[in-house]
C-alpha cells in the first residue's frame, strides 16, 4: 500500500519510482519548510490551529487552516469544510500542507488523525514520515507501527465512523465553519474513510479519493514486512460490521492509478455494483493511465509513486468538484495559488 518497501534500499522509500522528470519547484512563499505540526499560527495568509477531539478517553489532534480574514469578519463569513484524511501512515506535515492549500481555495480545510499517540507509534514526523536515509530498524519502526495502527481502525468499523462523525460534527461548531456545507478528500487510506463516511450516510455533500481502496476489509494478521506489503485480507464476522445508511445525496469522485495494484478490476467492479445497488447516482470514476498507487502523494512523503501530470489533472478535477457542490455561492478561489501542497502547477501554460 502507497508503494512497495525494500528496507535495504534507501532509493524505495524517496519516491518508489519518482524520477523528478519535470518536477515544478514551489513558489518562493512555499510553506513546504514550514513546521506546521505546531499550529497556533499565520502562514501565507492561512491560519492553522490544532483541532483536538476526545473519543473513548483518547485525545486525537488534527489541524484546521482557514484564510485569516474568515476570522476576523467577526464570525459572519463561514466557508465549507473540507475533511482531509491522510495514507495509512496518518497524520504528518504534508497533510496539514494539503488543508493550507483548500483554505487558500477559500474553504475551511481540516487534516484529520485517526490514530492514538502510543509508544510503538508517537505523534513525530520522522517516525510517521522516516527520511530517506531512515535505517532498516527506523523503517520497521514506521511500518509496524503505521500499519498496526491501520489494520486496528479497520478491524473497529464502528468507532472508526463513530470518530470520524464526531470530527465533522465538532468542526461545524468551528467560528468560520459553514454549518451545512462539508466534503471529505483523502489519500490511499483516506479514500478508505471517505467512503466509509458515504456508508455511514454522514452529512456531506461530496467526496474525493485519491488512489483510495475501495473496500474496508481487514489485513490478515500477522503482517511480515520481509515478505514486501501484498498482504492476505481476512472479513470481519458480521456482528463486528457496521450497518450502512447510504448517504445517497452525496457525490462520489474516485481518482485511480490504472496501475494501482491495490484496486484490481474486481474491487472497481464491486465498488461500481455498490453505488448501484445502494442508490448512489452522482459519482464519477477517473482512472490515469500508467498510474501507479500513490500518485498524489509528494516526492517529500515517505513511500509514493508521484505523478506530476496525474495529480495536476486529479487535484483540477477535485476543484471542479467543489466548484459543482458550492459553485453559486462559494466557488473555489483558484486565483489565490498556482500551485497544490505538492508544487504542482496547476495552470497548462505551467506544464
Amino acid at each position: 500500500m502507497c508503494g512497495n518497501f525494500d528496507l535495504n534500499d534507501p532509493a524505495s522509500v524517496d519516491g518508489s519510482g519518482f524520477n523528478g522528470v519535470g518536477m515544478q519547484a514551489t513558489n518562493a512563499e512555499s510553506i513546504n519548510d514550514v513546521d506546521l505540526l505546531g499550529g497556533g499560527f499565520v502562514t501565507e495568509g492561512v491560519k492553522v490551529d490544532k483541532f483536538e477531539v476526545d473519543f473513548d478517553g483518547v485525545t486525537y489532534c488534527g489541524y484546521i487552516a482557514f484564510k485569516e480574514s474568515y476570522a476576523k469578519s467577526g464570525n459572519s463569513y463561514k466557508a465549507p469544510l473540507v475533511l482531509i484524511y491522510p495514507n495509512y501512515a496518518g497524520l504528518k506535515q504534508w497533510d496539514v500542507e494539503v488543508a493550507v492549500f483548500i483554505a487558500k481555495l477559500g474553504y475551511v480545510g481540516l487534516a484529520v488523525d485517526l490514530f492514538a499517540s502510543t509508544a510503538a507509534y508517537p505523534f513525530e514526523e520522522h517516525v510517521r514520515n522516516p527520511p530517506r536515509n531512515a535505517s532498516t530498524e527506523e523503517k520497521l519502526k514506521h511500518l509496524n507501527g503505521a500499519f498496526g495502527q491501520y489494520n486496528s481502525v479497520l478491524k473497529r468499523p464502528k468507532s472508526w465512523r463513530k470518530l470520524m462523525s464526531l470530527y465533522l460534527s465538532k468542526a461545524r461548531e468551528h467560528c468560520v465553519v459553514h454549518p451545512t456545507y462539508a466534503a471529505g478528500i483523502g489519500y490511499c487510506f483516506g479514500g478508505q474513510c471517505v467512503l466509509e463516511m458515504l456508508r455511514n450516510g454522514d452529512d456531506l455533500q461530496g467526496i474525493v479519493s485519491f488512489h483510495g481502496v475501495l473496500q474496508s476489509t481487514p489485513i490478515k494478521e500477522p503482517i511480515d514486512f520481509t515478505t514486501g506489503t501484498k498482504f492476505g485480507h481476512e472479513p470481519l464476522p458480521e456482528s463486528e460490521r457496521a450497518v450502512n445508511r447510504y448517504n445517497k445525496e452525496c457525490r462520489v469522485l474516485i481518482c485511480n492509478g490504472e496501475l494501482d495494484e491495490e484496486v484490481p478490476q474486481d474491487s472497481i467492479q464491486e465498488f461500481k455494483k455498490e453505488m448501484l445497488d445502494n442508490g448512489i447516482q452522482d459519482w464519477q470514476f477517473h482512472n490515469y493511465g500508467e498510474t501507479h498507487h500513490g500518485f498524489a502523494l509528494g516526492p517529500k512523503v515517505w513511500s509514493n509513486h508521484y505523478s506530476k501530470v496525474s495529480d495536476r489533472r486529479s487535484t483540477l478535477s477535485m476543484i471542479n468538484f467543489f466548484a459543482e457542490l458550492w459553485g453559486d455561492f462559494f466557488p473555489p478561489q483558484v486565483h489565490s495559488t498556482p500551485v497544490n501542497a505538492n508544487g504542482t502547477f496547476l495552470t497548462p501554460s505551467k506544464l
